[in-house]
């Protein structure tokens, strides 16, 4: 029988993004940045929880928020993506190129998040949707158990990890090394691209059945002005 996790998904969404707003505020333009949380009904509608305000326009990144089930290991995590929800936004990435990322926080007990507190960010790693493509997720065709586990592993130079059923292997990104770079600019020369504001507000607009009732727990959109 799985262990019931220790640490749930929201706590890390909620100090891990509060991380991440010190690192934006230290981007031009972005001093003053909020986050901004939508309301249950507002969720229904859109689709995200939470979004980053009092930025002006610019372009945005997609982070899907996962919490990984309890372990005693502390090499190896693991993670449940949902096939559907998965389907969704690997359509949204396909808008602007690799600006839709998991957020895979190596977390699972409340002992190590509080040595790390506050710089949860020093082992969140950020992983391109794109990276895990919906077709090679399902195989041929839709399986019966619509999630799919993620296994990642730790090592001292970084993670690999890898999507089964059928299997992936792929890298993160470390998230404190993605947000510490001094501009949103130096991260678009290196060929991380964002969602312009325009075309997040059509994909969010553009829901119909059967995609309307699709919730995204943790999903956020992180407007930051173009350089």
């Amino acid at each position: 029988m799985t262990r019931r996790k220790e640490i749930s998904e929201k706590s890390l969404e909620l100090n891990v993004c509060a991380e991440f707003l010190q690192y934006i505020r230290s981007w031009p333009g972005c001093a003053r940045a909020l986050w901004f949380g939508l309301t249950q009904a507002q969720e229904r509608l859109d689709g995200i929880d939470e979004y980053i305000r009092n930025v002006g326009g610019g372009t945005a990144l997609m982070l899907q928020f996962k919490s990984p089930w309890y372990s005693s290991s502390t090499s190896l995590y693991k993670f449940s993506i949902n096939e559907e929800q998965h389907r969704a936004m690997e359509r949204l990435a396909t808008l602007r190129g690799d600006s839709v990322y998991y957020v895979f926080p190596l977390y699972n007990r409340w002992s190590k998040a509080d040595s790390h507190a506050p710089d949860l960010a020093q082992d969140t790693w950020l992983v391109p949707v794109s990276s895990i493509p919906y077709s090679t997720l399902v195989g041929s065709s839709p399986s019966s158990n619509p999630r799919h586990r993620v296994d990642v592993e730790r090592s001292s130079v970084g993670i690999s990890f890898t999507a089964h059923s059928p299997e992936v292997r792929g890298n993160g990104i470390n998230a404190k090394q993605f947000f510490e770079q001094q501009t949103f600019g130096d991260q678009m020369k290196s060929g991380v691209s964002g969602i312009s504001a325009d075309l997040l507000r059509e994909w969010l607009s553009g829901w119909v059945s059967p995609d309307a009732p699709i919730r995204f727990k943790g999903l956020n959109a992180l407007f930051v002005p173009q350089s």
